[in-house]
């Protein structure tokens, strides 16, 4: 039923998320029952996926929807990960999953009133998600068990780092430090 009101109008893009969701639980049903596999799980995610990619592809000024949709990805590729790589790989791919989420959003242009342009707010989170992405993914090959305090102290540096770039950007009647 969501999926034809999504097909029937543009007005309806919404109903493209209930859909995936509906679809998903239906494709999680059959694969469990067709097979003995413990990725059934990782096809709700990719038809939810589908969903948020469906109502920005609709409506592109829904930008927004390029966020659940890769966070759904990602939550799809945990899934399926072999329970061997429990652990560190997984925060791993979850943090590199995120990042690319925001890294990609960085690259949607956006109309606004006055043009279009390319937000710059989403390579913030894409660096910061990134980063702990590769710190557990170095941790999970051994590589960075010493230097665990050091990561601490990037971490803090950064953060006042980023407390200083905002106030001297207050300071000086910059009302918008990032942004279109």
């Amino acid at each position: 039923m969501f999926i034809s009101l999504f097909i029937r109008s543009r007005e309806n893009w919404w109903a493209a998320i209930p859909g995936s969701v509906f679809l998903g639980v239906a494709a999680v049903i059959t694969v469990t029952q067709l097979t003995a596999g413990s990725a059934g799980g990782a096809y709700l995610f990719l038809f939810m996926a589908a969903g948020f990619a469906a109502v920005y592809l609709r409506e592109p000024a829904n930008w927004w929807a390029l966020i659940p949709c890769g966070v759904m990805f990602t939550l799809a590729v945990i899934v399926a990960l072999p329970q061997a790589l429990q652990g560190t790989p997984v925060a791993a791919v979850l943090f590199l999953g995120l990042a690319a989420t925001f890294g990609v959003l960085s690259l949607v242009p956006v109309r606004t009133s006055e043009n279009t342009g390319r937000m710059k707010w989403p390579l913030i989170p894409a660096a910061v998600l990134g980063g702990l992405g590769v710190i557990f993914a170095l941790q999970a090959m051994a590589l960075l068990i010493p230097l665990e305090y050091a990561v601490s102290a990037v971490t803090i540096l950064a953060g006042i780092a980023l407390l200083v770039y905002a106030y001297h950007s207050y300071r000086h009647g910059q009302d918008k430090a990032h942004g279109l």
